[in-house]
């Protein structure tokens, strides 16, 4: 093994470590590369610019940036599709009136952004499905602070408006820098199930430091009960849940499934 490659193993720890363990590993780990938590936080101040959001009738605003309350469904999912998958299975079987899947948008922007521009265009489709685990808009810490908020303000839209539309719900959580943490956790219920996509988030040790503070941060202001991650299950996100007593329902990235047919194309 490379000495790169060493870098990149995030703990190196004994055996079933626990989280404090692994944090103190992760410190050293950003030490040695010159880093400090304090010079990352600070690092992370972006200018912020305003932004609009229509309103929805019946809707309710909280927190000082106004993001939607949704109300989360109290089903757990036991299989899930990509949106893009979704879309050409229900178009393969149009005579099907259900799908036992629900929906999940952890793919490129682009495969979803007809949905975004046109969400009305596809409530018809999106409700033979189980439910919806809600948008997963791109945000990235280098992004100016107004840009973030907006990609996850419109997230939590969309997934409001399917609410409103009687699709169970399940809310994506996505952060960027912890200047995002004032407002990215507002509108969502405490004690229930949220979702996290880790997909493209563990390439470098610092995208996994963001990654693992933002997550800690989100447990102890949501505190769920039950956490869906998809993608790689990174062993420190599950110690943490497993030491706060959360139920993790895990579920492979499309890149991580065996080459072959996915389940969905054996409907």
């Amino acid at each position: 093994m490379t000495n790169s490659v060493k870098q990149l193993e995030l703990f190196p720890t004994p055996s079933n470590p626990d989280s404090a363990t692994m944090e103190k590993e992760f410190e050293k780990l950003l030490e040695s590369m010159g880093l400090t938590e304090s010079k990352i936080l600070n690092d992370q101040v972006k200018f912020s610019k305003s932004v609009g959001y229509s309103d929805f009738e019946n809707a309710h605003y909280t927190g000082y940036m106004e993001m939607p309350i949704l109300r989360t469904s109290k089903l757990i999912p036991k299989r899930v599709i990509p949106f893009s998958q979704a879309i050409t299975l229900a178009n393969k079987h149009k005579g099907k009136s259900s799908f036992d899947y629900w929906v999940v948008f952890y793919e490129d922007d682009e495969k979803f952004i007809r949905f975004v521009n046109t969400p009305a265009n596809y409530l018809k489709t999106l409700k033979k499905f189980k439910g919806i685990i809600s948008p997963d808009n791109s945000v990235h810490r280098d992004m100016p602070l107004g840009k973030q908020f907006t990609q996850i303000f419109l997230s939590r839209e969309l997934a409001l408006y399917l609410n409103q539309n009687g699709i169970e719900i399940i809310p994506n959580i996505r952060w960027g820098g912890p200047n995002t943490y004032p407002f990215c956790f507002d509108g969502i219920e405490h004690h229930s199930t949220v979702a996290v996509g880790t997909h493209g988030t563990v390439k470098n040790l610092l995208d996994r430091y963001f990654l693992f503070h933002g997550f800690k941060q989100m447990l102890n202001t949501l505190h769920p009960r039950n956490v869906i991650l998809y993608g790689s299950l990174p062993k420190y996100m599950e110690t943490l849940c497993h030491e706060q007593k959360i139920q993790v329902i895990h579920f492979k990235s499309q890149f991580a499934v065996a080459r072959g047919e996915s389940a969905w194309e054996q409907e």
